[in-house]
């Protein structure tokens, strides 16, 4: 799976170049209309007549560019979650599929659903969640144990950093779902450039959750070759907790999702 996912990035990516450089011979094109209207405007109006259906086939192909990239990232999500659910290790406790009741209400989702939410940003790896959760038990969890309140910070965000990529995924989809994708299709505000733009930072996103994926895992496991040192595990998970490159890149995912509902508000805005 992983192989054809990354076959399918890398089709993608040489459509968007081609896409990109379609469109500058384009704008090349209205320059050189502009300049023939001055010899006459029976002529520029017959040339700019003729570009029209072109103009409209090109911005249903990109929609249609648009509507495959989603439904690809969709399809790959679903996978995903059905990845043998009932099979997940949960992260502390052994006989429940609740987080432990000291960290149950940190991030933004509810705690039944926090185990499956981190398996996934952790690419679904049963082995990376069980070094995760060896990491854990090594932490104090009573609030009233000496360490505990720093210890309960450290995890919760060690997890909450964890479950932003899930957050920040469930959102785009809503972004992009099925009905926003038609009203972009339908809306007069729509144009080739808005919507492969859009296309774009959706294509970066994906990127850039992969790379966290991997970034998480490559943490993950060299925390738990160390957990018996204590200083060294948490120096790693540093890298996930503290501000750095981890932080630096899920802001990346915030700042294109941001950018891409940004986009799909101006486009639906105006609807045909």
């Amino acid at each position: 799976m992983i192989v054809k996912r990354r076959d399918f990035m890398e089709r993608f990516g040489m459509v968007l170049c081609m896409l990109v450089l379609v469109l500058g011979c384009t704008a090349d094109g209205k320059v050189r209309d502009a300049v023939s209207m001055r010899d006459g405007r029976a002529k520029g109006f017959s040339r700019m007549s003729m570009l029209v259906p072109f103009l409209q086939k090109t911005r249903s192909k990109a929609c249609d560019d648009l509507k495959s990239l989603v439904e690809h990232f969709k399809e790959q999500l679903l996978e995903e979650h059905l990845s043998d659910i009932n099979g997940i290790p949960y992260l502390i406790d052994d006989n429940s599929d609740f987080i432990v009741r000291e960290l149950a209400d940190y991030g933004m989702v509810p705690k039944n659903t926090k185990s499956h939410d981190v398996y996934i940003a952790l690419g679904h790896d049963r082995g990376i969640v069980k070094a995760l959760k060896s990491i854990l038990s090594q932490f104090t969890w009573k609030v009233w144990a000496n360490e505990g309140d720093r210890d309960a910070r450290i995890v919760s965000l060690l997890l909450f950093n964890l479950e932003q990529v899930v957050y920040y995924t469930n959102s785009l989809c809503n972004s992009l779902s099925d009905e926003k994708l038609n009203e972009i299709r339908t809306s007069g505000a729509a144009t080739v450039e808005n919507i492969t733009q859009i296309t774009y930072y959706l294509f970066a996103f994906m990127q850039a959750r992969d790379e966290l994926i991997e970034d998480f895992k490559k943490v993950i496991s060299g925390a738990a070759l160390v957990r018996g040192n204590r200083l060294e595990m948490e120096s790693e998970l540093k890298k996930i907790v503290n501000d750095g490159k981890i932080k630096e890149k899920i802001g990346s995912m915030y700042s294109l999702l941001r950018d891409i509902d940004n986009l799909v508000d101006l486009i639906t805005k105006v609807v045909s």
